[in-house]
């Protein structure tokens, strides 16, 4: 949360965070259905960024994201 404070700050973005709790089968349908609900113009989330064998046997959750979403989805490596 305090990241995207931060980088708002730096773009001269008013920020204005909130959070929520959605429950779906799965997190990516999850967040779909929240975007959809609320009208979101972007989707934020946070990355681990694994390569290699850590990708393959944990894949990655936000790239599936970006690869599916129909608005821009915004990835930040933690």
């Amino acid at each position: 949360r305090d990241l995207f404070f931060k980088v708002a700050h730096r773009m001269e973005i008013p920020a204005n965070v909130t959070s929520h709790v959605v429950c779906d089968y799965s997190i990516e349908g999850g967040l779909f259905q929240y975007a959809e609900a609320v009208g979101a113009d972007i989707i934020a989330m946070p990355t681990h960024g694994r390569k290699g064998l850590a990708h393959f046997f944990k894949g990655s959750i936000g790239e599936d994201v970006a690869n599916r979403a129909e608005i821009p989805v915004l990835t930040i490596q933690v």
